[in-house]
């Protein structure tokens, strides 16, 4: 599902959603945030985070 979502942000970087800075863009894959950065010719991945929450969590 991240593989996918790469080769979709390679083919089409403008296609994630436009953040506060200039080419970097994120794309949500299922409970996951996708960061990247494009330039003419390239991506690179700036992060990806674990975006599910659970309010289940029993206190230690």
């Amino acid at each position: 599902m991240i593989k996918e979502a790469l080769k979709i942000a390679s083919q089409y970087p403008e296609s994630g959603k436009k953040t506060d800075e200039e080419n970097t863009r994120v794309k949500v894959v299922r409970d996951y945030l996708l960061f990247y950065d494009f330039g003419a010719d390239e991506i690179i991945v700036l992060s990806i985070w674990d975006a599910s929450r659970n309010d289940q969590v029993q206190p230690y």
